[in-house]
């Protein structure tokens, strides 16, 4: 580095030898000269160099002085004092405790400022509440079942003693009716594996007089051998009337498991037409007479009857349709159905008859005067005749409601000859 002066106005610069003899201007005069032309005295006494500018090159570029550590060497930054690598005061030489630094990239994790045991202490203290409320909440549950389970093993054993004291299956509807429903419709199914008859016949009846739209947890324990009978035999108490309803139901399971439960009824072959036929949404009618085709129609043995009784003929009118192979009779409010067993047969207890063709009558109070049974069969499937049998319970029995002749005396029986004529609609 030299110095040179502008021979115009004695400005002072700095420059190098390699640019000696180049014109330039002066920033001061504005004037131009050759560097190199007027150079500045000697002087003993330093002169500040920051007062002279640089010309005909470019002012170099400074460089800073690095400052390190006086303890571990650390680069520090201009004007810091305490280094952030050891603490150490470069000042007083005094080391002090290292800070975290509040900015962000230094500040210690969540997991390094938590303990280990408060860790462990929380983590516990969830499991045992968790578990806790789990076992509070099972245990909820289990009462509730259980309790569920027990009304409904009191339901079973009030029905089984309704049967063993009146023998009489078309009362259990009017106490126990609409108690199976599709919720608690499997307890029920399990008790059908009973090995009891009794309770095994109650609960197919229970079934049969439930309120159930889907059969599905019924007719698919009739792959079980032990259990096909039993199954069947809840079908039967259903009815195959209440089956083509739950045929036309909205939801398709609910149908296909009618249509199953029909073909389990009466033997039919499974066939995939056959189910199609009972599972498809048609109407009603379509379906009864599609099931009066699979089997011997009896047109003689149904329509509108003229109910005769000891060769007289009362007002009462009964009406008697076909499904399948079983037979329904209506008098007045009343429905009574023929069996598997005898399936043009009816069975009718006589406190039912005199229900059915009586008024306010109390079924319960008939059976402590007198004990019997309507019988009216169509072994050639032409009309319908039978008797009726009376036997009297205790002495002074009064005159019976309904469609009854007057009870004998006690200890003896009656029968009288009831049938009932078809009357034929002329046009």
């Amino acid at each position: 580095m030299i110095r040179v002066l502008c021979p115009h106005c004695r400005r002072r610069y700095r420059t190098v030898t390699e640019v000696m003899g180049r014109t330039v201007i002066c920033r001061n005069c504005r004037m131009g000269f050759s560097i190199g032309e007027l150079r500045p005295p000697f002087n003993w006494e330093q002169n500040d160099l920051a007062e002279d500018s640089w010309i005909g090159v470019e002012p170099p570029a400074e460089r800073r002085e690095l400052q390190h550590c006086i303890m571990c060497e650390a680069p520090l930054e201009e004007g810091e004092i305490i280094c952030t690598s050891c603490g150490m005061n470069q000042i007083t030489g005094i080391k002090t405790r290292r800070r975290y630094d509040t900015t962000g990239e230094s500040k210690p994790s969540l997991w390094q400022r938590i303990s280990m045991p408060y860790v462990l202490f929380a983590l516990c203290l969830v499991v045992i509440v968790g578990g806790g409320f789990w076992l509070v909440v099972a245990l909820r549950q289990s009462a509730s079942s259980l309790s569920e389970e027990i009304a409904l093993h009191g339901i079973v054993n009030q029905a089984m003693l309704h049967l063993a004291d009146s023998g009489d299956p078309y009362g259990l509807a009017d106490r126990f009716g609409g108690r199976v429903h599709d919720g608690n419709l499997p307890y029920f199914v399990r008790r059908l594996s009973a090995r009891d008859p009794g309770v095994r016949r109650a609960v197919a009846l229970l079934i049969g007089y439930g309120d159930i739209t889907d059969l599905s947890p019924l007719v698919t324990q009739a792959i079980e051998p032990e259990m096909a009978s039993a199954v069947r035999e809840a079908l039967e108490a259903i009815g195959p009337r209440r089956l083509l309803v739950l045929s036309e139901e909205p939801c398709e399971d609910a149908r296909e498991a009618a249509a199953v439960a029909i073909c389990l009824l009466f033997d039919f072959e499974r066939l995939p037409e056959t189910l199609q036929q009972f599972s498809v949404r048609t109407s009603f009618e379509e379906k009864h007479r599609t099931l009066n085709a699979m089997v011997r129609f009896w047109p003689e043995a149904t329509g509108t009857f003229q109910l005769m009784l000891d060769g007289d003929t009362e007002p009462t009118r009964v009406r008697v349709e076909q499904y399948g192979p079983l037979f329904y009779m209506y008098v007045g409010a009343y429905e009574f159905r023929t069996s598997l067993e005898s399936q043009r047969t009816f069975e009718i207890p006589i406190a039912r008859w005199c229900a059915a063709t009586g008024s306010s009558v109390d079924p319960q109070r008939i059976r402590e005067w007198v004990s019997g049974h309507v019988t009216l069969s169509s072994p050639l499937g032409v009309g319908w005749q039978g008797i009726l049998a009376l036997t009297a319970r205790q002495a002074g029995v009064p005159e019976l409601p309904g469609l009854i002749p007057h009870p004998p005396a006690f200890g003896e029986s009656l029968e009288v000859p009831l049938n009932i004529r078809r009357i034929r609609h002329t046009s």
